[in-house]
């Protein structure tokens, strides 16, 4: 019978009857890691693990103490985000050229018309009169500006041709070119030049989306426009007072910031604007007078740069531009801090 028995389970066995038991895993649907894997297979997948090659895991990658989400980037994956952010400052500043450009459009053409005058056979100042006007109406029909800016600008040249007319009659300047279009020997397109400046304002304005934080109370802000303007006549009999009326200027600014928007929000302080603003009305100044549209006492003859000195004139005109042009967009002025709103400091706190 034993025999009989190892003959019967030895012909089973070569048949391939007999065969090891193997433990089968019961599939549960929707449980993948209790699902039946071969051996080597990777959990949840369906493809073979390196065991099944007869392979071994990586080792694990060493994690750096401290930064657990950098632990799997390389150095190359990190360049492209560098550099990506440096691309990006580079394009918000050029963005941001790109739009003080637009918004001094009509300086631009003021100052190219003033360098090809010199060249016009009619007289050089009526010449700069008749295009300083096309030059308005050009920029309107191209919908750079509107009708409603364009009035605002005449407000504007009206008053700068007062503060001419009476400069010059004191000696403050002089203008040496011909010109028949004059009243009290000034030249009717003086007046254009203070309206560039408020152009640029009016333009930026919109352009950049400005808004105000902080603003002064109008009574405070009236008071320092009506002695900017006062202080510009009057200098001759009361004394100049620019100094007083630029501390009192900076102390009611001090906490003042503008909002504006490149590609992001940024925010200054006021203070810095009037100052950046009036330093390139003084280089354009400067560039006026080089081309010969006007003349300093000391530069008739031969040209010398303007004094330093009268960079506080164009800052102090920069601030009672910015409050006439501020009493007609009251909606962009905030009393106190701006709710809600979200920009990042040109200049950063202390310790932040």
């Amino acid at each position: 019978m034993g025999g009989v028995a190892c003959q019967v389970g030895g012909g089973l066995a070569d048949a391939g009857a007999l065969r090891p038991v193997e433990h089968r895993e019961q599939h549960h649907p929707g449980h993948p890691r209790l699902a039946p894997r071969r051996v080597g297979q990777e959990p949840g997948t369906g493809s073979p693990g390196p065991q099944a090659f007869g392979q071994h895991p990586p080792p694990p990658q060493p994690q750096r103490p401290g930064h657990p989400r950098l632990a799997e980037r390389t150095t190359r994956e990190l360049r492209p985000r560098r550099k990506g952010f440096l691309s990006l400052r580079v394009r918000e500043f050029v963005r941001f050229v790109g739009i003080q450009v637009q918004s001094a459009q009509c300086a631009l053409w003021l100052f190219a018309c003033g360098f090809l005058s010199a060249y016009s056979p009619w007289p050089r100042y009526d010449a700069l009169l008749i295009a300083c006007l096309g030059i308005q109406v050009g920029l309107v029909l191209a919908k750079q500006e509107t009708w409603r800016e364009s009035l605002a600008l005449s407000a504007f040249h009206l008053l700068g041709l007062g503060l001419e007319i009476y400069k010059v009659h004191h000696g403050s300047w002089q203008y040496t070119a011909a010109g028949n279009w004059r009243i009290a020997d000034v030249p009717l397109f003086s007046g254009f030049m203070y309206a560039a400046v408020a152009s640029y304002l009016l333009q930026a304005w919109r352009r950049f989306d400005l808004k105000f934080g902080y603003w002064p109370r109008p009574a405070a802000a009236l008071l320092l426009a009506l002695a900017i303007y006062a202080n510009f006549f009057l200098n001759r009999w009361l004394g100049d007072f620019r100094w007083i009326i630029g501390v009192f200027a900076l102390a009611i600014f001090w906490r003042t910031y503008v909002d504006f928007t490149v590609t992001r929000r940024w925010r200054m302080p006021l203070p810095l604007a009037f100052f950046l603003i009036g330093l390139f009305i003084y280089f354009a100044e400067n560039l006026c007078t080089l081309m010969g549209l006007y003349s300093y006492p000391n530069q008739i003859g031969v040209w010398s740069p303007v004094g330093i000195g009268k960079l506080s004139s164009w800052v102090l005109l920069c601030i009672v531009s910015v409050l006439v042009v501020a009493a007609v967009r009251r909606d962009t002025l905030a009393f106190g801090h701006r709710e809600g709103e979200t920009a990042q400091r040109l200049i950063p706190k202390r310790g932040s």
